[in-house]
């Protein structure tokens, strides 16, 4: 993960850790209508001083799946992370998907 601002690496990859659950879902439902379906997904999203995700975007993707990269747009747009004194925070973040495979970052 890339981030420009005031909280750490650790402290984002552990949220999304949380919904991990969440990212995969978005992925396994896909697999059923397109089994070869795989790649890397970098997801760039500015938090708030609240917290809250302010937006999310598509940065990169291998994927080639509007319909998963949409659904994962909008588990990250859910995110709530500690307010932060520090302004904006910037954030591309890597999801890798593979079939069989939890999803990896």
């Amino acid at each position: 993960a890339t981030v420009i601002g005031g909280l750490s690496r650790e402290v984002i990859r552990r949220l999304i850790q949380r919904q991990r659950g969440a990212v995969q879902y978005c992925y396994e439902q896909r697999l059923q209508a397109s089994p070869e379906l795989e790649g890397r997904l970098t997801v760039a999203f500015v938090i708030g001083p609240d917290g809250a995700v302010r937006s999310a975007t598509v940065h990169s993707s291998t994927l080639g799946d509007e319909p998963t990269e949409s659904c994962v747009l909008d588990v990250v747009r859910r995110l709530i992370f500690p307010p932060n004194e520090s302004g904006v925070i910037s954030v591309n973040y890597p999801f890798v998907f593979r079939a069989g495979d939890p999803v990896e970052e």
